[in-house]
């Protein structure tokens, strides 16, 4: 879709605000001994002392492996909110380098108030940064709660609100149901790595691979690597999510969920760029809609951009 970011008038990044706000998505830890395996054991070992549980593992590269934690304070705080699902899980991503294995993992805080869940767990985010060894905030020059909340890169482009359809079903558990078939049989190049279902609700958030063998546009690998270009290694922005609450399916646009995590990335000229993606947001909901399997609206053919 050659219109990817023309809506965008806006080129500079909305709601940056000064830098004594310190609002960041990744927090860098420092380089660890050992292989990655051997950091990943360290790593599930401390969280777990702290009351995290690995639901999840995903190996994005030959030299990198992410892991997907949850914990019973996030699940209750995601069932505070129609979508806290989003926010049930934090990522660590791990790169091995010459110098050891980092870890960069996502900031609870940040994903909590963009997700809108009621709570900045700013306790429970300390908890996590001390169990993966303490870090330095970074990826972005810092947000205040309140623009953090109602993100968006620019003018015309999604929210947090605005989120893929991904179809609906007879009930939430059928909706559960033919996700997991799918995902087991890689429909669309789609692979489970993790499932979290938020008691007392009915939402079931899944952790999902873009496989190797999509098309660039929709392919894990290729998205990072077009727009990560740091020393510290973003992995932790895997897995994707896909969110069924109550009979429907949905997923962060790719437009806001990629802004979200990487908000400093110019749009276009050298280095990394959005415009380098612009066929990536309909590539992505395409491989996430065959993953899901529900039934869409007649409307939902129309390009995306264009709704």
């Amino acid at each position: 879709m050659n219109k990817f970011w023309a809506v965008v008038v806006l080129f500079g990044v909305l709601g940056v605000t000064a830098a004594q706000a310190a609002l960041k998505p990744f927090v860098a830890g420092v380089p660890r001994a050992g292989s990655l395996e051997e950091v990943a054991a360290q790593l599930d070992i401390a969280a777990s002392g702290a009351g995290f549980e690995l639901v999840g593992r995903l190996a994005p590269g030959p030299d990198a492996l992410v892991l997907a934690f949850t914990h019973p304070e996030l699940k209750r705080q995601a069932a505070m909110t129609p979508r806290g699902g989003y926010g049930a899980v934090v990522r660590v991503g791990l790169t091995a380098t010459p110098s050891g294995v980092v870890p960069v993992w996502t900031s609870l805080t940040y994903q909590a108030v963009a997700y809108r869940m009621g709570s900045a767990l700013g306790g429970l985010s300390d908890a996590f940064d001390r169990a993966m060894g303490g870090g330095q905030p970074f990826g972005a020059e810092g947000f205040q709660e309140k623009d953090l909340a109602g993100y968006r890169y620019g003018f015309g482009m999604e929210t947090f609100g605005e989120s893929y359809d991904l179809g609906d079903y007879p009930s939430h558990e059928a909706a559960v149901r033919a996700i997991e078939a799918n995902l087991a049989r890689q429909a669309g190049g789609v692979g489970k790595v993790y499932r979290v279902d938020i008691p007392g609700t009915q939402q079931t958030v899944f952790g999902v691979s873009l496989h190797p063998e999509n098309p660039h546009e929709a392919n894990e690998n290729w998205l990072l690597g077009r727009i990560d270009d740091g020393q510290q290694r973003r992995w932790a922005w895997l897995p994707y999510e896909i969110l069924v609450r109550g009979n429907k399916a949905e997923a962060l646009h790719l437009r806001y969920r990629l802004a979200l995590f990487f908000p400093g990335i110019r749009m276009t000229g050298n280095g990394p760029n959005f415009m380098s993606l612009r066929d990536s947001p309909d590539a992505v909901q395409s491989v996430l809609r065959t993953a899901s399997g529900g039934r869409l609206a007649a409307n939902l053919d129309a390009p995306v951009w264009a709704q």
